[in-house]
């Protein structure tokens, strides 16, 4: 079974497994003071195979191996009343058919004051369930990992104080997807810092960081990136719509 901690304080959740949950596997919602140590997850009983999900506040994550379907380590904020805040997320390797590491797409309160470091993302197990990945161009696989580094702010929250470093991916679409949209409303995203990361990518699509008119990101520092990209693209993509 899937496993939720709702409205909890200071717990612990340490060298624990998880196999294969009918839905997100493991989801801390609301919490406050939250240790999670040494899991490790494996989940592609279903399409929507979260691994990690954290919609609270004071929790830190570390020394996972999670490999799953959909997204494998994910903030959510489905509260507009309930700020993700003073999360730190270390040392686990991630993989996913999805995200490796997302914010979103649910924002509706937002996040402050986050730590992302010492991550590695890698190839999914198996093939995603919505098959063939290998139509998009320039792959050759459908076992391979959307977006390494997913930060989506689209439900009118914020994004605030965010610090990615020390971050290898391989076997993956797109390194780094920054949006600041406007499904239900429009929220701010600003003052995030990703350094100090390697990536190899798969496919012909890569990395972007949008917003949308009247709602744009800012004061985003990207530095110290190696993005070895698959390439062969010519003058029609370059210039497609």
């Amino acid at each position: 079974n899937d496993v939720r901690l709702v409205g909890c304080r200071n717990i612990v959740v340490e060298d624990v497994t998880m196999l294969n949950a009918p839905s997100w596997v493991f989801r801390i919602l609301e919490c406050d003071g939250v240790m999670v140590r040494g899991v490790r997850i494996y989940s592609y009983a279903n399409q929507n195979n979260d691994g990690i999900d954290v919609d609270a506040k004071n929790v830190v994550v570390s020394d996972c191996i999670i490999d799953c379907e959909d997204d494998a380590i994910c903030l959510k904020s489905d509260n507009p009343d309930f700020l993700v805040e003073n999360v730190a997320i270390t040392n686990c390797i991630a993989a996913s058919n999805c995200n490796a590491i997302k914010f979103g797409t649910s924002s509706k309160g937002g996040f402050k004051n986050i730590a992302i470091s010492n991550c590695v993302l890698r190839r999914p197990s198996e093939a995603a369930k919505i098959p063939p990945r290998s139509t998009l161009q320039g792959c050759d696989t459908d076992t391979i990992m959307e977006i390494g580094l997913a930060l989506e702010i689209v439900d009118g929250g914020v994004m605030d104080q965010v610090v990615i470093d020390n971050i290898t991916m391989t076997g993956i679409q797109t390194p780094l997807f920054i949006r600041l949209g406007n499904r239900k409303g429009a929220g701010t995203l600003k003052n995030v810092v990703i350094s100090n990361i390697t990536a190899t990518d798969e496919t012909l699509l890569h990395s972007s960081i949008t917003g949308v008119p009247g709602s744009y990101v800012e004061n985003v520092i990207v530095k110290d990136l190696i993005f070895n990209s698959k390439g062969t693209g010519g003058m029609a993509e370059a210039t497609a719509n």
